[in-house]
């Protein structure tokens, strides 16, 4: 009789085993330290669609001039494509017979309105007319990593109302080859209108362009972002998600093009400390999944976050 009682007990004892370490992968992604495995929710790539095949980078070090934002309201999809592969052309990512992958801008429309960046856009307003918020990505392919912020342009609030808002505009891009670093440099970003909206991280180019995969090395980073969600991208390697299409949350009949999903992998909140010297974000950024966050980087980008008061030369229209 001791046998059958003795399986019966080891049996037990597994499933029990099981069913915390399913627990602890669920809660704490204990037992997958290295990537968070994500529902893609974007249009399939098509045929033509291939992986991107990175061409290999420059070994200069200079400036990238920041490409001013445009007006895309009513344009052709052709016309934002080749928007597109100018930026890219005069970009270190440039690459013969680039195109723009469907997977991350196949689902534009011509003659759609887009999301205009303005100061106070306000709930009720559509928000299209002026420069397109999204052309803060597509004219600086450089930027693999951008900050998007979720709540400036659309407070009714007139205490948002005000220039310092636009510091969430790329103000200068610097890339050096022989290091293989990116360092994209912003004003002190304002606090945010509301709990309820934080700040993401765009990975728009950083998909486009073969660079999908990022870790924030919290470890090297001097700026501080407090991540809403985990596990996230400053405790597991992450995989972009982004995309343009066609969406409705701009109220205009027919829709808007403009990002989605919502990544909250890659939500944060700013950091709450003052600095009277730059810091920041380190990010690791790799074209294939690595085996771990310590793998080396196929690139890394630094955003610099200027203290409040430090200005730029930055052109905004």
């Amino acid at each position: 009789m001791q046998k059958p009682l003795t399986i019966i007990t080891t049996l037990i004892l597994i499933v029990l085993i099981g069913y915390v370490a399913l627990h602890l992968q669920k809660e704490f992604g204990i037992f997958n330290t290295s990537y968070i495995k994500t529902t893609v929710n974007h249009l399939k790539p098509s045929d033509t669609d291939q992986v991107r095949k990175v061409a290999p980078l420059p070994d200069y070090k200079k400036e990238i001039p920041v490409r001013p934002l445009v007006a895309l309201s009513g344009a052709s999809r052709d016309q934002v494509f080749n928007l597109r592969k100018e930026a890219v052309a005069n970009s270190p990512f440039a690459q013969e017979n680039y195109r723009p992958l469907d997977s991350v801008f196949g689902q534009i429309e011509s003659g759609k309105p887009w999301y205009a960046l303005s100061l106070c856009r306000g709930k009720k307003q559509a928000g299209t007319d002026g420069p397109s918020e999204e052309t803060r990505f597509i004219n600086n392919p450089t930027a693999l990593v951008a900050i998007h912020p979720n709540i400036i342009f659309i407070s009714d609030n007139k205490k948002w109302c005000t220039k310092e808002n636009y510091n969430s505009i790329i103000q200068k891009i610097t890339f050096d080859g022989p290091k293989r670093e990116i360092t994209v440099t912003y004003l002190d970003l304002p606090i945010e209108y509301s709990e309820r909206m934080p700040y993401d991280l765009n990975g728009v180019n950083a998909r486009d362009l073969g660079y999908p995969f990022i870790y924030i090395d919290m470890k090297h980073s001097t700026y501080k972002p407090s991540f809403r969600h985990k596990p996230n991208a400053s405790t597991h390697v992450y995989e972009f998600r982004d995309f343009l299409h066609v969406g409705s949350s701009c109220e205009v009949e027919g829709g808007c093009n403009n990002g989605s999903p919502e990544q909250p992998e890659v939500q944060f909140d700013r950091d709450p400390r003052k600095s009277k010297m730059p810091r920041e974000i380190y990010i690791k950024l790799w074209k294939e999944q690595p085996q771990s966050p310590q793998q080396t980087p196929d690139l890394v980008e630094k955003i610099i976050i200027l203290p409040k008061g430090k200005t730029t030369n930055a052109r905004y229209y």
